[in-house]
């Protein structure tokens, strides 16, 4: 094409394959003499492949010029703020955590096997083998991968989401490895899970302010007055404006709808 408009074409790529499509987007410029419109909040994108850009704020332009004075030279303090939220290796303090292993693990997984059943003439397939993992409270583990690495896999069976085929996987104090449905209500109270895709995880039916607050009023810890509060907070600490509780998915961008996804998993402010 003569004109390629890219609307947050790495957004959910691993690093490697990004790698690879802003080589072929640089390509088609140098190749074809095609223009490219970037879309992105992704700034090490912009400064890998963007000649010009322009910064956008609430429907405006802040601020425009050559990447080379946005990112050495930003005016706009806004611009200064993008650019100051963007993590560098080495800038940030290692942080100092003595865990105590004598206390119980948060998340505790013993040769954990995640198999997908058969399904028609799609073979059973072995998505996590023998995994060992421990996380103790105030803990962050890093879980590193390309895309089908079985990372997402196993997020989603430490909440019993799906179910293991062997080994030992505990959370918050209960045996997950062959749980009731009593038991997945309880742990539930105690984990939250923010969603790759929030467009899939919301109910589009339901205003974001009840999908927010549906898991602190099904686990009976506020309603009316207090539950509105609860929620205003949580649409707070996302920094969603508060009027938005009234809005539905399909009325928020991607980004948005992911804050909401951030916001419902805090909402019980779980262990997990």
């Amino acid at each position: 094409p003569s004109l390629l408009v890219a609307d947050e074409p790495t957004t959910a790529l691993d690093v490697t394959v990004q790698a690879e499509i802003i080589d072929l987007m640089r390509n088609l410029k140098d190749k074809l003499d095609s223009a490219v419109l970037l879309i992105t909040h992704d700034m090490g994108v912009v400064a890998d492949l963007a000649d010009r850009v322009l910064v956008m704020k609430d429907g405006i332009t802040v601020e425009q010029g050559t990447a080379d004075q946005i990112f050495n030279s930003p005016v706009h303090p806004y611009t200064q703020q993008l650019l100051g939220s963007v993590p560098k290796l080495g800038s940030v303090t290692s942080r100092k955590l003595e865990v105590d292993h004598g206390v119980q693990p948060v998340l505790s997984l013993r040769d954990v096997t995640i198999e997908y059943p058969k399904q028609g003439r799609v073979p059973a397939f072995t998505a996590a083998k023998n995994i060992n993992l421990e996380i103790f409270p105030g803990e962050i583990l890093g879980l590193v991968g390309e895309s089908g690495s079985g990372k997402t896999t196993i997020g989603r069976a430490a909440i019993g989401l799906i179910p293991i085929k062997s080994g030992i996987i505990n959370v918050a104090g209960k045996d997950l490895s062959k749980p009731s449905l009593k038991e997945l209500r309880e742990v539930r109270r105690h984990t939250g899970i923010v969603f790759q895709d929030p467009a899939s995880s919301l109910n589009p039916r339901l205003p974001i302010g009840e999908s927010i607050g549906e898991p602190i009023l099904l686990a009976g810890i506020a309603k009316g007055d207090e539950l509105n509060k609860m929620v205003e907070d949580l649409l707070d600490q996302v920094e969603l404006p508060r009027s938005y509780r009234n809005r539905y998915p399909h009325e928020l961008s991607g980004g948005q709808r992911q804050r909401v996804g951030i916001a419902r998993a805090l909402a019980l402010s779980p262990d997990i």
